[in-house]
């Protein structure tokens, strides 16, 4: 977008017109200022022209002539006052289409725009601090972004001041999100190297003492905030995804835990976070031993036969065995306890057989 199709643009016209109508709000009534300044500077007029004429008398005592010169002193200081309070009374419409100029607010924010486009942190760093009071975050992901109307009128906030605002006056931190509980202390910003990014360097400098004053926006009323709020988007973990289908497949094929990890490809941990999820999102209840009990495979049990023949052998050990099987010496041992009982049986059906 170039500077003529911005400046054509109705939500920008829109926001210019607003920001002048805020400034020209600024002003107190001119008509009402004038007249009282305008009365007051009469009145000195004519107690300052008693006061020449007292210090005209030759008679006059040092005393109350250096009152007397005094008194005309700060009369005459009163007077240059009022003259240039009626002075900026009479050329505040013309600052303000001054500052409010949107050829030069549209540069501004086209230069914000080029700079985001472009590769330099430290510039772009600057000329957000100009548009941004602060940014807000808290553990459940919501953003609030704070930023100032007069982010493209930098020259306005050196304009404000001189409307006296009230030492009440708004300072944008974590008092302008309503219901929050943010950290409103700023912390210390650093000074960048923006000397290669902008012609003036009386330009750059300013753009860099401005960034770094954590109380930049001080003088402003809320009327000059605008808060924006963001809310993170979270993504499911894997655990949570696959929660029920990991329930529901444990209980159909009566799985252990070593099991459903395996056909699932993750670890026996994340196979438990996962059916806590299950029982906690969906009401399916998939832990525990018994889901799996009357389907758990016992290698020493279904191999016992085996490894009671193989021990027959002579010279074989437990040792051997557990090398031929590929098993700790301990399932051997257990495989061979149970395989004596069932040697036992064995024979005695063999010596006893069932007639017919």
């Amino acid at each position: 977008m170039n500077k003529n199709d911005l400046i054509t643009n109705p939500d920008f016209i829109h926001f210019v017109d607003q920001v002048r109508d805020e400034l020209q709000q600024l002003q107190p009534n001119e008509v009402d200022v004038r007249a009282e300044l305008e009365r007051e500077h009469s009145e000195l007029e004519v107690r300052s022209r008693g006061w020449k004429q007292s210090l005209g008398d030759p008679n006059l005592s040092e005393v109350l002539r250096r009152e007397l010169q005094a008194d005309w002193e700060r009369d005459h200081s009163r007077m240059d006052e009022i003259q240039q309070q009626l002075h900026s009374l009479a050329s505040h419409t013309q600052i303000v289409d001054e500052l409010v100029n949107p050829e030069l607010v549209a540069e501004h924010v086209l230069r914000l725009s080029e700079s985001l486009s472009g590769e330099n942190a430290s510039a772009m760093n600057v000329l957000l601090a100009q548009h941004i009071a602060g940014i807000y975050c808290d553990q459940e992901g919501t953003i609030q972004l704070c930023t100032s109307k007069l982010g493209a009128f930098p020259d306005a906030l050196e304009f404000l001041p001189l409307l006296e605002m009230s030492s009440e006056s708004f300072v944008p931190d974590a008092a302008c999100l309503e219901g929050s509980e943010y950290q409103s202390q700023p912390r210390r910003r650093t000074r960048r190297n923006v000397s290669d990014s902008f012609e003036d360097d009386d330009v750059a400098m300013a753009l860099n003492d401005f960034a770094v004053d954590t109380r930049r926006f001080k003088g402003l009323g809320p009327e000059w905030f605008s808060v924006t709020a963001f809310q993170i988007p979270t993504e499911p973990t894997w655990r949570e995804e696959h929660a029920r289908a990991i329930a529901e497949w444990r209980i159909k094929n009566a799985a252990t835990m070593e099991e459903t990890a395996e056909h699932f490809g993750k670890t026996v941990p994340t196979i438990r976070a996962a059916l806590r999820e299950a029982k906690k999102q969906h009401g399916i209840d998939a832990m525990g031993k018994d889901i799996s009990q009357s389907n758990r495979k016992c290698w020493a049990r279904d191999h016992a036969m085996e490894v009671a023949e193989f021990l027959k052998q002579p010279g074989n050990t437990i040792r051997k065995a557990a090398q031929y099987f590929g098993k700790s010496e301990p399932t051997i041992s257990k495989a061979n306890k149970i395989a004596s009982p069932l040697n036992t049986v064995k024979k005695s059906a063999d010596l006893n057989p069932t007639k017919e």
